[in-house]
């Protein structure tokens, strides 16, 4: 019994060898599986860091990007202003060439209108002065005629005063 005890001890210890050692190969496995599951983490974390630092590099991008386009967007609101002003500007500028534009337009037409009363009264003007010419050579022409005429009737009625007898002279001279 004694080897049975023995033996029984040794079987104990040998099964709480082979125990511990089951356990402590269970706790190796599962130490294995966390340093593997760590060393993944790490991965992951380096991965992380490099993409958080991917992603700092790119938030910063964004950041500058945003901050250039509101400094674009204030400078073209900025300019759209001065536009608009200028625009307006401009804009009453056109309004009053227009206002003069018309002005002269309605002197143009008044002139316009003066010249062609005046070239109509020219026209009768020479209309008349050559009708007045027309009657002045008419004139001219009877008058002399008259003229001559009185010239010679003055010379026959000399001649005949000149070849009457002197008591009939006078008489003639009344009739004449």
């Amino acid at each position: 019994m004694s080897k049975c005890n023995e033996l029984s001890d040794r079987d104990r210890d040998l099964l709480l060898i082979r125990r511990s050692s089951g356990a402590k190969t269970t706790q190796m496995a599962q130490m294995e599986k966390m340093l593997q599951q760590t060393k993944s983490l790490m991965k992951t974390t380096e991965a992380d860091s490099e993409s958080k630092d991917c992603g700092d590099v790119m938030v910063t991008d964004l950041e500058e990007k945003a901050q250039r386009s509101r400094k674009e967007r204030r400078n073209s609101l900025h300019r759209t202003q001065l536009l608009g002003t200028q625009m307006k500007t401009v804009h009453g500028d056109l309004i009053g060439t227009l206002d003069h534009l018309q002005e002269l337009r309605n002197k143009l037409r008044r002139s316009q209108q003066n010249a062609e009363e005046r070239e109509a009264a020219m026209q009768k003007l020479a209309t008349g002065l050559s009708t007045a010419l027309t009657l002045g050579m008419e004139l001219t022409r009877a008058s002399q005629v008259t003229h001559d005429d009185i010239t010679e009737l003055v010379d026959v009625r000399d001649l005949v005063l000149l070849h009457l007898p002197f008591e009939d002279s006078p008489q003639m001279l009344n009739r004449v």
